[in-house]
């Protein structure tokens, strides 16, 4: 599957044990982490399905809900993540949470189309610091 980035951009279903190393790839965790998580090193993957994005065949992103959709693209393939996350998601209704200290990643689900529901007051807390949490939500057909 040819992408517009001269890349070969394709998705599919991985494995939780594929997943994990960019769950817990040390950028990720950190920003995906509240003060009540667990280390990386005691973090158990759910039994849950993961999409993994590929660019010329390196796993560079995974995609997976939770009910709520997360997703996750290593640091230096960003420039890739619009079109991974759109083709990484399937039908359906889809909602996310994004702690309101991550203005650019709230920034990025809205250029996908997701709309913001509703606003969960001081429900994020991270490094001692209590955040707003934006739910938005999207129907993909």
């Amino acid at each position: 599957m040819a992408s517009k980035f001269k890349n070969n951009l394709t998705v599919k279903l991985i494995s939780k044990e594929m997943a994990e190393p960019i769950i817990k790839d040390p950028e990720i965790y950190d920003r995906i982490t509240d003060d009540n998580c667990p280390s990386k090193e005691l973090f158990i993957m759910p039994d849950i399905e993961y999409v993994g994005g590929f660019i010329d065949k390196k796993l560079v992103s995974v995609y997976m809900e939770t009910p709520k959709v997360h997703f996750q693209v290593l640091k230096d393939y960003r420039r890739y993540a619009r079109e991974l996350f759109i083709k990484s998601m399937g039908k359906g209704e889809k909602t996310v949470e994004i702690p309101v200290l991550y203005q650019s990643v709230i920034n990025f689900v809205k250029k996908t189309g997701f709309k913001v529901q509703t606003v969960i007051k001081s429900n994020y807390q991270k490094n001692g610091n209590y955040y707003d949490i934006c739910r938005l939500k999207l129907w993909v057909s």
